[in-house]
């Protein structure tokens, strides 16, 4: 059984053991435990020799005659004669005793503690249970997350392979320039429904206050096509009707109406 040591030690259940008040479920999964690994082990011991030693040091004997006392009032009560009344006598009489006060008192005190030792183990336990019902909530709500992620990607993937199939759609690969040769994107383009998709194939991050955004080239002229979301798949663009070319430029973050920065890809329809 593989267990947290620290957490068990810390859980209060072998106190509860050595007191008697666990149940045969837990009390055999204590001396498994501790027969496994040492250190509980030899907690349980300290824990045992602790009270071992606390009852010797209050122990108290009890007082002069009375065994005999008790063995009277047992024959009398096989004999049918008056045993309650006897029994109750000496009761009456053996707490008169101080030293029988001090161990009433004794066994009161041991009750008391083994009350509040099952209290706090109750309470370490629920505390547990309460813990690992928080811990499992919130894996669940992580595993959900994930799923309605995968779902989401999933579906993206879905509609960008169909914008790919679609013949209705242009291809347009635009090929690194002078800035970065090995710079690679592609423009899906429609100019029946006017719909213009980008996607940063092999593009590297932008520098930081910076943007890349994409230029349909209409008439010879630069048209702002919006600003570019880096991230895998294909990112829906401007609409657009007529192009000869698209080409990618590096901005400041939030783009400009012209062109002012490096050219990082550009590809012909």
């Amino acid at each position: 059984m593989k267990v947290d040591v620290k957490e068990y030690i810390a859980s209060g259940i072998l106190e509860a053991y050595a007191l008697g008040h666990v149940t045969d479920h837990e009390r055999t999964e204590v001396e498994a435990v501790a027969a496994e690994y040492p250190e509980i082990r030899k907690e349980l011991d300290a824990i045992q020799d602790s009270l071992n030693a606390y009852a010797k040091e209050h122990s108290i004997a009890p007082t002069a005659g009375t065994k005999e006392k008790v063995l009277q009032a047992i024959s009398e009560y096989e004999s049918d004669k008056r045993p309650v009344r006897r029994l109750n006598s000496m009761e009456d009489e053996e707490r008169s005793d101080p030293r029988n006060k001090a161990v009433w008192s004794l066994v009161a005190s041991v009750l008391l503690i083994i009350s509040l030792t099952g209290n706090l183990y109750t309470f370490k336990r629920m505390n547990n249970a309460e813990s690992y019902v928080h811990e499992l909530e919130h894996k669940v709500h992580r595993k959900d997350s994930t799923i309605n992620a995968t779902a989401a990607k999933t579906d993206q993937m879905e509609k960008d392979l169909a914008i790919l199939k679609d013949p209705m759609y242009k291809m347009v690969e635009l090929k690194g320039q002078a800035k970065d040769t090995t710079a690679k994107a592609m423009v899906c383009f429609c100019p029946g429904s006017k719909l213009v998709y980008f996607a940063a194939e092999k593009m590297p991050e932008p520098p930081k206050g910076m943007q890349y955004q994409l230029w349909a080239i209409v008439d010879g002229k630069p048209v702002d096509e919006g600003m570019i979301t880096m991230g895998e798949g294909l990112h829906k663009m401007k609409d657009l009707s007529t192009a000869t070319a698209f080409a990618v430029t590096l901005e400041k973050e939030g783009g400009s109406d012209v062109p002012h920065g490096d050219m990082i890809v550009m590809g012909n329809i």
